[in-house]
């Protein structure tokens, strides 16, 4: 199965800064021996390029046909189910359901249609941690709120000892939420957004860190404190993309103090491992499989 790897998701953590972590424990590799599980569902995309049908966990390529690779799946029939065909490609979104042997899932119930993603909270995601200012979030200097102030602002937030994460909140905004053109225009004002920085280390660290942006942004700004640094957490993220298998591994990402991944099946062991390697949380799994309801 082809594996995805996500990097980051906002690109103003593109610069990497921090030293002196130590290395962590490294994890022994799970047992590779595929076993029986109770049943499991998953909503996605099930393709079929003239190979036999696979599950699309991974995420689909959108070209016309599109394109993916997965796990294989068994008692699928496309005669019984809606879907799309072109150039001898069949496709369609579903929600299945069925036992999986580390290898295939085996259906042990019709597809059906699939259930609707939950909402992604935007707002909530972004939100700046600092409590706002009396007043609301506003620039403190607008000779220094300016596109080129924000840009050499980011500069130096990446370039500092113990920086975590480095993100814009643009909640203050009006156009914030908005699908139009005049408002993704208006989204990049540097006076209505907050530059958020996260630092390793104590208020005086904080305050530092503060004093620092303030020489070249005066726009609204939010030092907040974070456990680990950006370095330390892409380090731990190389060292489990290592461990898991690359036929197991749909995705992995680093950011608000904690490394997330995306398996095909986890029953739990590969968590718990985790968990006592790097501590409870620091690094989350989630399965693309997962537990059938009763």
């Amino acid at each position: 199965m082809r594996t995805v790897t996500v990097v980051p998701v906002l690109a103003v953590l593109a610069l990497a800064a921090g030293c002196g972590e130590q290395t962590g424990a490294r994890v022994a590799a799970p047992d590779p021996t595929p076993r029986a599980t109770p049943e499991v569902v998953a909503t996605t995309t099930v393709l079929d390029a003239g190979s036999g049908p696979q599950l699309c966990l991974g995420g689909v390529q959108q070209s016309h046909p599109p394109q993916c690779g997965g796990p294989a799946v068994t008692g699928w029939d496309w005669d019984e189910v809606e879907h799309d065909a072109v150039g001898g490609v069949r496709w369609g979104s579903y929600d299945v359901r069925g036992t999986w042997d580390g290898e295939r899932l085996t259906l042990t119930a019709p597809p059906s249609a699939p259930s609707a993603p939950e909402d992604f909270d935007s707002a909530a995601f972004f939100a700046s941690p600092c409590p706002e200012p009396e007043g609301g979030w506003r620039p403190i200097d607008p000779s220094t709120t300016s596109e080129a102030a924000l840009q050499r602002a980011l500069r130096r937030a990446n370039r500092l000892e113990r920086v975590g994460e480095v993100w814009l909140d643009q909640t203050p905004n009006p156009a914030f939420g908005r699908d139009d053109v005049e408002a993704h225009e208006r989204l990049n004002d540097p006076t209505l957004l907050v530059l958020n920085v996260q630092v390793v280390g104590d208020a005086a660290e904080r305050a530092d860190a503060e004093r620092q942006l303030r020489e070249v942004w005066g726009g609204a700004l939010c030092v907040s404190e974070t456990q680990r640094t950006r370095r330390e957490l892409r380090r731990i993220q190389n060292e489990v993309q290592k461990l898991v298998s690359t036929d197991d591994l749909l995705m992995a990402s680093a950011g608000r103090d904690r490394v997330e991944i995306t398996v095909v099946y986890d029953d739990g062991s590969l968590q718990a491992e985790l968990d006592e390697t790097y501590g409870a949380g620091v690094v989350q799994v989630s399965s693309a499989l997962r537990p059938a309801p009763e």
